[in-house]
Parts: C-alpha cells; structure tokens; sequence
C-alpha cells in the first residue's frame, strides 16, 4: 500500500513547509487576480466607450447642442469673419467634436465608426471654422487649440476617400483602382464650395416653418413691434382674428425652436393675399422671409388658389427684392397708399 507521508520529514511535507512554496502559491493567486481585475476593467472601458458615444451622440441632438448650433449657423452666414462674435457657439461645437477625437486618440472608438455617425458633420464644420480655429490658436497663443478634432477630421477625410475610391472603382469594374487612387491620399483633400457650405449652415440653422397656434400670439406680437413703427404695427387682435377666420393663414419661422418671422395671409375669392411680412433685424439675410412666402404660397395652392397679390411701400427695396425672387413682378404704382402719404406698389404672381 502506498502511503503519502504529510508529516514534515516527507518531501511533500518539505515543500508545503517551505517559505519558498507559498511565496509561488502568493504569487499566483496575484496573477489571477490581477488577470480577473484586467478582464473587468476591460470590459468595463469597452462598455463605457460605449455608453459615452451613444450619450455623445444623443447630446448632439440635444435642445442645448441643437441651439448653440443654430446660433452658431446664423453667426457664420452673417458675420463669419467676426470671430469674436461666436467664440461660445463655436468652442462648444468644437468641443463636442474634440471629445470623439480623443477617443479615437485613445483607441476607445474607432475612424470607421466616427466616420459612419459624424462624418459629414465633421468635415462641414473644419471647412466652416477651419479660420476661426487659426484665429483662436494665435488668439490664445495655443497652436493645440482644438488639435484634437483637426486630427480626427484629417483622419475622416482619409477615410472619407477611400471609401469614394471604392465606389469609383466599383462602378468602373476596376478592382485595382481603389488601391491606386489610395496612394498618397494622406495629401488629398476635400473640397467643399462656398455654396456647399452655405447650404451645410443654412440646415444647421434649424429653420422651420409651421402654422401660429394660439400660444405664439405674444411672440409674434414682439416681432410685430421690432419690425414696424408704432402706429403701423398690427395689434395682437388682429393675430388673434386670424386666427379665428378660416381663409386666413398664419404662419411662424423658428430658428433654433424660436420664433424670428411671420406671415400672414388671406385666401379670398379665387386669389390669395400677402397682408404682413415680418421677421426680426438679426435674422434678416438669411433665407427666413423667403420660407416664409414660398411656405404661404404652397399653402394657397394646396387651396386651390394660383393667383397671389400684395402691396409694399415703393421705399422698401429689401422687402421688394423679396417678393421678386418668390416671382412677384410690379403691377402698378400705387401714390400715396399709406396713412404717411408714402407711395407703394402692387405686385402680384400668377399661377
């Protein structure tokens, strides 16, 4: 029979005796643990990586994020140059980009994912406030100054054509070609034009255009009041009138969810009538008071109504240049037509 001698003259003995044993077993219960916390800890920063971009990416679309954004477009279409004018709007911007530039930094995310959700974001907003950012490193004396994002957008970009390369060669049936047009890409760069930015800003403006409900009657009222002298302004119940009659239309621009414009007509007898235009100083030129008419006169047609008139004071050439890129043209002069004694036009668009 074999015996296991544990007794301390027996080498198993010896060695569970020895200082030198459990120093390994110390050790190696170390190690497991240190590999145990190493998983968690890894899986913990993935899932948190995670959870941080998809919280990133719901703050984009954030109230908060959404009107500093606007705020930001309107700055940019109107005083671009003018940095001092949207250093808040646009180091918050560029923060929230700045932000995914260091996860990628960190290898938290990846290109190709940032790429996916806010490629185009991106590469507009470099091309919008690339001189802003120039500005704001001597400004600040910090040549880092957002370097973070203008690493991630330079990072976008590569990848941005390769995948344009793909699809090229793809629709060609070139399989080599892909890879060709890849060489030397890290000094190729995207072109956005003037009017491709425009346009880029002019969405992120947040313009909307709806129907006043009876809660936007005190607004409109405050943009009454900025735009016309007193005396000539319309008085909230007149608003409130419209609102009742069922051939009037009133209608409200929002930027950045609040009101800066409004328009009100009638639909009378076959034709419809443009009574009041009006939207706030710091948003004119910027593309509102158009939406505005263009928004009404759909609204006449789905009325059935083709033929569309109004009357302006001969002395408001930016209200006429307007009304003229909407296609109104002048029908008559109308001398004397207001209570001042100032001349006015008719102008009219058919159908």
């Amino acid at each position: 029979m074999f015996v296991l001698d544990l007794g301390s003259g027996g080498l198993l003995g010896q060695v569970i005796g020895s200082p030198t044993f459990w120093a390994m077993i110390s050790a190696l219960g170390t190690i497991v643990t240190l590999l145990f916390i190493f998983i968690q800890i890894k899986g913990a920063r993935n899932t948190s990586a995670f959870e941080y971009v998809r919280d990133e990416n719901d703050r984009f679309e954030s109230q908060e994020v959404r009107s500093a954004r606007s705020r930001l477009a309107r700055h940019l279409l109107m005083h671009a140059s003018q940095f001092d004018r949207f250093e808040n709007e646009a180091d918050e911007v560029l923060g929230y980009f700045e932000d995914f530039g260091l996860l990628v930094e960190n290898g938290l995310t990846t290109v190709d994912y940032v790429w996916n959700e806010k490629g185009y974001w991106i590469v507009r907003y470099w091309a919008a406030l690339q001189a802003y950012i120039k500005w704001a490193r001597v400004e600040y004396d910090d040549p880092t100054y957002f370097d973070m994002f203008e690493r991630l957008h330079d990072k976008i970009v590569r990848q941005e054509l390769v995948e344009r390369d793909a699809k090229t060669a793809a629709k060609k049936g070139d399989v080599n070609r892909s890879e060709r047009d890849s060489e030397g890409k890290e000094n190729r760069v995207l072109h956005l034009t003037g009017n491709e930015i425009r346009e880029f800003l002019q969405d992120e403006l947040q313009l909307q255009v709806d129907l006043m409900i009876p809660k936007d009657l005190e607004r409109i009222t405050e943009v009454e009041k900025f735009c016309f002298e007193p005396g000539t302004a319309y008085p909230a119940s007149t608003f409130e009138k419209g609102c009742r009659n069922d051939q009037c239309t009133i209608l409200v621009a929002r930027v950045g969810g609040e009101i800066v414009g409004y328009v009100m007509g009638y639909a009378r007898n076959g034709k419809g009538e443009v009574d009041s235009l009006a939207v706030e100083p710091g948003y004119r030129g910027l593309g509102v008071g158009r939406r505005l008419c263009e928004t009404l006169i759909d609204a006449f047609r789905a009325e059935g109504v083709h033929e569309c008139v109004l009357e302006v004071a001969s002395s408001n050439g930016r209200a006429i240049s307007l009304y003229k890129r909407v296609g109104f043209g002048v029908i008559k002069s109308l001398p004397g037509y207001y209570g001042d004694g100032g001349d006015g036009y008719l102008m009219g668009k058919g159908p």
